[in-house]
């Protein structure tokens, strides 16, 4: 009974997301494709000393374009660039698997846990520099995420209006995921919200 629910929830946010012209198999594979293989529990501290236990709850595959219709690439591999695509490259967009975890005493003001991974193998993070937050890809096994300092790869991904999407440190409190609204400047980096930057994205 508790898969079904968890397979009604994410049908639900997902929908539009899933090829109408789907049916049978097909479309059941899609679907799959969504939904967390197990529930994972991992026990997390956090720099304030406490621990708490997050549990992945649902997982997705999606691309992502700001709100000057520059989708995210990988440059390299490990730098994320925004760049406005060509016809005939739109291939080149990053497919991201969007891990979404469930946390004890959370409150839904924040948005939903996510983890954003690449192939399963590369994982954004958030270390601090100085004064400023950098992110990276950090290359890692995901099973392994939790003898490391998971608190870096966690986002708080909270959704505006029909499709306005901002990912926001879990560690480093109103830092986010931002590009430049300069085609010249084409590096993801983290910012702490200015007009200068855009932290809107839409799931794709």
């Amino acid at each position: 009974m508790k898969s079904v629910s968890n397979l009604v929830l994410v049908m639900t946010k997902m929908r539009r997301l899933i090829p109408p012209e789907l049916r049978g198999d097909a479309l059941c594979r899609e679907i799959m494709e969504y939904v967390a293989d197990e529930t994972i529990f991992k026990p997390v501290q956090n720099s304030s000393g406490g621990k708490f236990t997050l549990h992945r709850v649902a997982s997705m595959e999606c691309s992502l374009t700001d709100s000057s219709q520059k989708a995210i690439i990988l440059a390299g591999e490990s730098k994320l660039e925004a760049i406005t695509l060509r016809g005939g490259e739109y291939e080149r967009k990053v497919k991201f698997k969007m891990s979404q975890y469930a946390k004890a005493s959370h409150s839904s003001n924040d948005g939903q846990l996510v983890l954003l991974s690449i192939k399963d193998s590369l994982h954004l993070s958030c270390s601090e520099e100085g004064d400023i937050v950098i992110l990276k890809l950090k290359k890692c096994r995901k099973e392994d995420l939790s003898e490391t300092d998971l608190e870096c790869f966690l986002f708080y991904k909270k959704t505006t209006g029909i499709s306005h999407t901002t990912f926001e440190s879990f560690k480093y409190r109103d830092w986010y995921i931002s590009t430049s609204f300069e085609d010249k400047d084409k590096e993801v980096v983290m910012c702490q919200k200015s007009p200068s930057r855009n932290t809107c994205f839409t799931e794709r």
